[in-house]
């Protein structure tokens, strides 16, 4: 049990990785579908929810203490995004 709880959260650290990597390379650091449809088949998931943190990449943010959580793909519910102080 212990084993397939690791793989897959190695299996989430590779795609962070991979989001991560590719988003490097755009002008609009934003995560989006786009960027994980390469990586395995989004029809297979009921909900994809991506994390931005704006602080990250722009020095003078407005909101430098907010993670925006943006809900790209939910079967069964709303999409949108949301801030989210921290």
């Amino acid at each position: 049990k212990y084993g397939e709880i690791e793989s897959c959260f190695n299996e989430i650290a590779r795609l962070c990785r991979e989001v991560s990597r590719d988003i490097n390379y755009q002008s609009v650091k934003r995560p989006s579908l786009k960027n994980i449809r390469k990586l395995f088949d989004i029809d297979e998931v009921d909900k994809i929810i991506f994390l931005y943190r704006d602080s990250l990449y722009n020095s003078n943010s407005e909101n430098p203490d907010s993670i925006e959580l943006n809900i790209s793909k939910n079967n069964n519910g709303k999409l949108g995004s949301f801030d989210y102080r921290i």
